[in-house]
């Protein structure tokens, strides 16, 4: 089984003083996930830098030019990095770009295919991190969460990039899928409706820590990058900026508190809410 076990004693001990910025690993490298395209770096560096010396094994789900492989390669010194992407031409030339880098590993598969990602033989609760930069419609992001989900350990994180997030009452969306992004009332799946995604999506949200990131706010080009979306998005819809993160609870989150909410809610729905001393209270009318 793969995914690599690292001693990281001696990281944790080494000298971290003169060590690249992630933002400067992104720049070095050209990836867009930097402060002049989606600013992601600013998130990554908030969730990552604390764990920088005890992270493993990464995974990235789309390779496209190597360039994100290249920035976790340096920015994780005693981490194997895993590159799945489905395309033969890219997973060749990355192949190429990485022969000489015993610690990134690059591996043919769909993602969302539970045959072929089994197939790979990684071990089940070994990655630290998996990052999905494949494919951006909805659908596949939600079964590439299942198919990796099992890898994940728990602690670690699973961020999904690119996740398209607004459009307007017509349902204006990114892409040319339609149906795929968003629905007539403008809400998206994944972010706005668990009706449009599965049961067992649902619970896993419900079980784990999750939270919506815009990277989008604060940005140093902010209305440069907004005016350059018309050039490739329909209706400017954004998706730009956008990344669901997911943390794997140790334990997941318990019944008892599924429960609790239960009953408030039912307390709701019969005009009585309770104040944090749990004492009910009768709604104004």
């Amino acid at each position: 089984m793969l995914g690599i076990a690292v001693p990281v004693a001696a990281a944790a001990a080494a000298s971290t003083a003169a060590r690249p910025s992630l933002e400067d690993l992104a720049f070095y490298y050209g990836t867009d996930k930097g402060h002049d395209d989606h600013k992601y770096t600013d998130l990554y560096h908030a969730l990552f830098e604390p764990i920088r010396d005890r992270v493993a094994n990464i995974t990235e789900v789309g390779i496209a030019l190597g360039q994100s492989l290249q920035v976790w390669h340096d920015y994780f010194e005693h981490a194997h990095v895993w590159g799945v992407d489905i395309h033969p031409k890219v997973i060749s030339r990355a192949r190429r770009m990485f022969a000489e880098k015993p610690r990134v590993h690059i591996l043919h598969a769909n993602s969302k295919s539970e045959e072929q990602v089994k197939q790979l033989a990684l071990t089940p609760l070994s990655m630290d991190i998996i990052i999905d930069d494949g494919d951006h419609y909805p659908p596949v992001m939600e079964k590439t969460l299942h198919r990796w989900w099992p890898y994940l350990r728990p602690g670690g994180y699973y961020c999904i990039e690119d996740v398209a997030t607004g459009a307007n009452s017509k349902g204006q969306r990114y892409g040319g899928r339609k149906g795929a992004f968003f629905f007539p009332d403008g809400s998206a799946p994944l972010v706005h409706n668990e009706t449009y995604v599965s049961e067992e999506t649902t619970r896993l949200f419900h079980e784990n820590d999750l939270f919506f990131v815009d990277t989008h706010v604060g940005h140093r080009a902010h209305d440069t990058v907004r005016k350059a979306l018309g050039l490739w998005m329909k209706d400017r819809v954004n998706h730009i900026s956008h990344v669901l993160v997911v943390r794997k609870r140790e334990v997941p989150r318990t019944r008892r508190v599924e429960s609790a909410l239960g009953e408030r809610r039912a307390m709701w729905e019969k005009g009585v809410r309770t104040d944090r001393l749990g004492k009910g209270k009768g709604l104004p009318s």
